[in-house]
């Protein structure tokens, strides 16, 4: 749930917090026809910035994403 909170408080970006059965725990992110091209890049931008995060600390993340074009 602190990532479904920190994208909310920090990037404004709603996200729902999931209790994933095969994987483990994660975040669901739910685009609309809605959102514009700056939601999406705000989006990767915001998850980024996670992933660099959580680089720093101890716990090793498991995945992550590809180099942005």
């Amino acid at each position: 749930m602190a990532i479904a909170r920190k994208m909310l408080d920090e990037y404004r970006i709603f996200t729902v917090h999931r209790d994933g059965p095969a994987n483990g725990a994660c975040i669901r992110v739910t685009p609309a026809l809605i959102n514009s091209a700056a939601d999406i890049l705000a989006l990767e931008k915001a998850i980024r910035s996670i992933l660099s995060l959580s680089r720093r600390s101890p716990a090793p993340c498991r995945r992550s994403l590809p180099a942005a074009d």
